[in-house]
């Protein structure tokens, strides 16, 4: 796992599912967490996703699905047929918040006893 410093919150490399919706009544899409923080996301997908569009996201965490909204901040091509999204979050359900605070947190802690 990669402890990646952005911005105000650290973002923690990660690997978890994802799922989102890019408005009311739409399928759900799936991609890849590739890093994740309080403050937003970035996702791999097959799936066309344009800066500026307000997308509802729910992360798979072990037993736990974190429901968030957030707006694309960025979208870059990746290798073969997948785009790579920066995602802002602008919302985290509540009891969801704490749940991730305390995730990331111990994402940490494994991470710098890993550095020792």
């Amino acid at each position: 796992m990669n402890l990646i410093e952005r911005r105000s919150h650290p973002r923690i490399g990660i690997y978890h599912p994802v799922y989102y919706f890019t408005d009311h009544g739409s399928n759900p899409k799936l991609g890849s967490a590739i890093d994740l923080s309080m403050g937003g996301i970035r996702i791999k997908t097959p799936y066309s996703v344009i800066e500026g569009q307000e997308l509802e996201i729910f992360i798979v965490i072990d037993t736990q699905v974190i429901k968030t909204k957030g707006k694309v901040v960025s979208v870059s091509r990746s290798k073969g047929k997948n785009l790579t999204a920066r995602i802002r979050f602008a919302e985290i359900s509540n009891p969801d918040g704490p749940y991730l605070e305390q995730y990331l947190s111990s994402v940490m802690e494994r991470h710098k006893a890993w550095e020792k």
